[in-house]
């Protein structure tokens, strides 16, 4: 195939994409571009790589960004690869473990699970209510 009916073909999967998973993809591309960087991995080793290299990825964030952040830069990688061409170790044991693992140390990245209004609130906002207007009735309704 000719370099433009590629690219034109990588344009249209990617025009599949919704505008959020753009963006998280784009990121993720970012970070693990920046990691090998750090290790002064060359860029035509960035891809293809082994799975031990994606694996350090995941590992080095691990902790710092939440499961759901880690499992879409790992999507990100895996589309990338496939819009390339690139052998992707789709039934890398190591790549599956570690991808769970990332999900569980980005568990403490989530907000703690609590109450939208407390007593305090209630109480605060039936004082400064006037229950002769009816919209304020609607609203303690809702509340």
């Amino acid at each position: 195939f000719s370099p433009e009916g590629i690219e034109w073909g990588e344009k249209l999967a990617i025009a599949g994409l919704t505008d959020s998973t753009k963006k998280a993809y784009g990121m993720g591309l970012l970070r693990f571009n920046q990691f090998c960087d750090m290790l002064d991995i060359p860029e035509d080793q960035h891809m293809p790589t082994n799975e031990h290299l994606i694996v350090r990825f995941l590992g080095y964030h691990m902790g710092k960004v939440s499961g759901s952040c880690a499992k879409s830069w790992l999507s990100a990688l895996q589309a990338w690869y496939e819009l390339k061409g690139a052998p992707w170790p789709a039934d890398s044991r190591l790549i599956h473990f570690a991808r769970a693992g990332a999900c569980i140390s980005g568990a403490l990245h989530k907000c703690p699970i609590h109450n939208p209004i407390s007593i305090n609130h209630m109480l605060t906002l039936f004082l400064v209510l006037k229950f002769s207007i009816p919209f304020h009735y609607s609203i303690w309704a809702v509340a």
